[in-house]
């Protein structure tokens, strides 16, 4: 007994010890395969673009004054973190006179997941709207990647009232549809295999291949044995699932969207919202990849098979309850009197050039989103400055 014990314990050693080696070898090989890239030696230690270790009550962000690293095109960039943990420069308080602040509120297709620093669209509307007006504009970039809009809510209840906004825009609704849930309420062994992928660069070099074995094994089985909070697995689901699923995020989305919108009435500032480009055809062996097709026709076909066959794949589903959410914003917008700019449409003008994933942009993308926000803010800055339309250039307000 005590031998076999004694085996257990060095087998038990030998692979704790092979998984530190592995994991010290990983960081050093890319760190200098990356050209002495100190992202991989600090790799789990601090904030990843995808992972916020700065925790507050209903969200999280990532830690003030820290900088981050994210892949865009083939080169590793450095993110500028500021004091109050969003991406951008940092805030002053109290906000300066005579300066319109704008708080763009969303997901990762707003902090600019795969864009550097001067791409994403907060940073070219605030170009353009101070090209267009000669004023001090400022747009905050309050995107948090994986932000649902449960977490948007309680961002910006806590944030919102010392920075002081003019106006609000909200950029969101991938989240809530491809991942039905939160993180933490996903089964033990996700939340253990999440922890590893955030913190382990030796368990993310093999993410990839654990991930098409499991996705395979659900092929095979027909069943998501792991219990994910997403919609990402191949895995058809009946009618009743998904229109119950639809129903509860539908719900949920229209809840906090309306108390958001309460809290802009509280906070004397008009809130814009803006429907969200997203497409399947960056999507796994997605039957939609033969071709671009616009958000409507994508939303058709997939709606079209769903009630001919009474059952969707799983992530095609997504688009479906990402599709209620739009015409949530439409409807609050309507029963509101909020300005709702159509992101959607100023997407499809040019979707191959604009979409680099299934809803993050390119720099191209972004620019058409900030010209199509321009647009619709342009007024409330002239009403707040009381400077005269004949004072704006007619190109403003174009897509370059």
């Amino acid at each position: 007994m005590k031998g076999r014990i004694a085996l257990i314990s060095l087998i038990l050693l030998g692979l704790l010890v092979s998984a530190v080696l592995g994991e010290v070898g990983s960081r050093l090989l890319m760190y200098f395969r990356e050209g002495r890239n100190p992202y991989y030696l600090t790799f789990g230690f601090i904030p990843d673009t995808e992972y916020h270790s700065s925790k507050l009550s209903g969200y999280t962000k990532f830690q003030p004054g820290r900088p981050i690293h994210q892949k865009v095109r083939g080169e590793t960039i450095e993110v500028a973190i500021n004091g109050d943990g969003y991406r951008g420069p940092d805030f002053e308080r109290p906000k300066p006179a005579g300066r319109f602040r704008i708080a763009a509120l969303g997901e990762s297709s707003t902090f600019g997941y795969l864009n550097r620093n001067d791409e994403t669209y907060p940073v070219q509307l605030e170009n353009r709207l101070r090209a267009a007006t000669g004023l001090d504009v400022e747009v905050m970039n309050l995107g948090i990647p994986h932000f649902r809009i449960q977490n948007i809510l309680a961002a910006a209840r806590a944030e919102l009232p010392a920075l002081d906004p003019d106006l609000i825009t909200l950029y969101a609704g991938y989240n809530n549809s491809m991942v039905v849930e939160d993180r933490e309420q996903a089964s033990g062994a996700y939340r253990i295999k999440d922890w590893l992928y955030f913190h382990s660069v030796f368990y993310r070099s093999f993410h990839p291949f654990v991930r098409r074995a499991y996705v395979e094994l659900t092929r095979m089985i027909g069943r998501d044995i792991g219990g994910l909070p997403n919609l990402s697995m191949p895995v058809m689901l009946r009618a009743s699932v998904v229109e119950e699923q639809r129903a509860k995020t539908r719900t949920e989305f229209r809840e906090n969207v309306l108390q958001l919108s309460d809290l802009a009435d509280q906070l004397g500032c008009p809130l814009v919202l803006v429907t969200q480009g997203y497409t399947l055809y960056h999507l796994p062996e997605s039957p939609l990849r033969d071709r671009w097709r616009s958000y409507r026709e994508e939303v058709a076909e997939v709606s079209a098979q769903y009630h001919s066959k009474g059952e969707v794949l799983a992530p095609h589903s997504s688009i479906l309850l990402h599709a209620d959410l739009m015409d949530e914003l439409r409807r609050i917008s309507a029963e509101r009197n909020l300005v709702l700019v159509d992101g959607i449409d100023a997407l499809d003008a040019d979707r191959s050039g604009s979409m680099s994933s299934f809803v993050h942009l390119t720099p191209q993308g972004n620019g058409r989103l900030a010209a199509a926000i321009e647009a619709a803010t342009l007024d409330a800055i002239i009403r707040t400055s009381g400077i005269t339309r004949e004072g704006i250039p007619p190109h403003a307000a174009t897509p370059q």
